[in-house]
């Protein structure tokens, strides 16, 4: 190609060029507007569920890469007086992907539920993504690094939660699913605990029933009861020196607003774990000796040669059981 032919070509697509970059300058500044104003209209809008939401002087940059919204003083209460109020938070949008924005929101939040003093949460990082449909919030998920909270510490911890449809035999009652995994969890100090004091690893992936109503709101612990709500854990892996636990289960509230659960469980370490327990004096001598026996004889060797049980875990009236044994009388739950 000639000299002369390259510059006529480049001279007739010049024009095109512009018109392109005009259009996309365009619609970044339609995207950006509509992100800002939907946000105004979101947080507005959710008064009518009794939230008040508001979030200072929201600033736009970012062009001509993604839309970048910065919330600077973000907080949120509901009517009850429960609150939440967050470092500055950013809303990243692609323009080629504008309905799946990312979130970016490291620093100090405060949670507080009503009458209760305020529990900060660090994290070195926080970051999430959302996915949008119809016009609402149709999942999150939420990822952190080097967390900490209440005399608690994550080195990591991700969440994700998805709206599902409604189960057939409850059609007024939306549904949550959860997918949570928690890494090197440390306990706080001075804590007097029969296992490790870090947790390696948790893993949780579960259904909420009854978390949400067609219109949004969130009902009380006891509405979510009386209607008929369930935490049906489909799987559960907890790494937690010297116990492993694997299994699912299905929790509720009781009459008493307690929680009850009943599932069954692989346990490896069982035997390392009622040991401690006996030494820390959390459980009775003779229950030790009971739990180990029970233990004992469900135990089997697996595929790699280590013990193993499988037992019916249970809470009722507030007393831990594992297979026949009650073990631990719990703290009861205030809302």
């Amino acid at each position: 190609m000639t000299a002369t032919r390259r510059r006529t070509l480049l001279l007739a697509a010049a024009p095109v060029l512009a018109l392109l970059l005009a259009a996309y300058a365009a619609w970044w500044q339609v995207l950006a507007e509509r992100w800002r104003t939907g946000v105004e209209r979101w947080t507005g809008a959710q008064a009518k569920s009794g939230w008040t939401i508001s979030t200072g002087a929201v600033s736009v940059g970012g062009f001509p890469g993604r839309v970048r919204l910065v919330l600077p003083a973000p907080k949120a209460a509901d009517a009850d007086g429960d609150f939440w109020e967050g470092p500055p938070l950013a809303i990243i949008v692609s323009p080629f992907a504008p309905l799946d924005p990312r979130i970016e929101a490291p620093g100090t939040h405060l949670l507080a539920l009503a009458g209760r003093e305020p529990a900060a949460l660090a994290a070195g990082t926080l970051d999430g993504s959302v996915v949008v449909a119809h016009g609402a919030p149709d999942s999150l998920e939420l990822s952190g690094t080097s967390l900490a909270a209440a005399g608690v510490a994550a080195a990591s911890a991700r969440i994700e939660l998805r709206r599902l449809p409604p189960d057939a035999a409850q059609p007024n009652l939306g549904s949550l699913g959860i997918n949570l995994e928690i890494g090197q969890l440390a306990l706080p100090e001075g804590l007097s605990l029969p296992l490790d004091r870090t947790v390696s690893l948790a893993h949780l992936a579960a259904r909420l029933t009854g978390v949400l109503s067609p219109e949004g709101a969130m009902p009380s612990p006891k509405a979510w009861r009386d209607a008929g709500g369930v935490l049906d854990i489909e799987s559960l892996t907890l790494d937690w020196p010297p116990l492993v636990a694997a299994g699912n289960a299905t929790l509720a509230l009781d009459r008493a607003m307690q929680p009850e659960l009943a599932g069954s469980f692989t346990l490896r370490g069982g035997a390392a774990a009622i040991d401690r327990m006996g030494e820390a004096g959390t459980i009775k001598p003779a229950a030790a000796v009971v739990a180990k026996l029970a233990l004992g004889l469900a135990s089997k060797k697996a595929a790699d040669g280590t013990k193993e049980a499988t037992l019916a875990v249970t809470i009722q009236n507030r007393i831990l059981s594992v297979g026949p044994v009650p073990l631990l009388q719990l703290p009861e739950v205030k809302w």
